[in-house]
């Protein structure tokens, strides 16, 4: 519901709704910092996701009591994008 505390939700509830595949999706960051992918590219498939699905992950993060590992991982996705913005001003 609505308004629901991540820390009243029940782990029963994360994994029954949250399937294994998509917790580990959540974990994407450190796939595309490892590959090759172009986080520059305007319109592109990780723009597309952030504009369409970042509270969706933010809240699947919190749900999963990834809270902390969450910020860090938008640190990184910055870290990353700052480099784009360094390397092709």
């Amino acid at each position: 519901m609505p308004g629901t505390l991540a820390s009243q939700v029940e782990w029963a509830k994360v994994e029954k709704y949250l399937s294994a595949e998509v917790r580990y999706a959540c974990y994407w960051v450190g796939h595309a910092r490892q590959s090759e992918v172009d986080l520059c590219e305007d319109g592109g498939p990780v723009h597309h996701f952030l504009q369409k699905h970042l509270l969706h992950w933010l809240e699947a993060l919190s749900l999963m009591k990834k809270v902390n590992e969450a910020m860090e991982v938008v640190e990184t996705l910055n870290d990353m994008v700052m480099v784009c913005i360094v390397i092709r001003p």
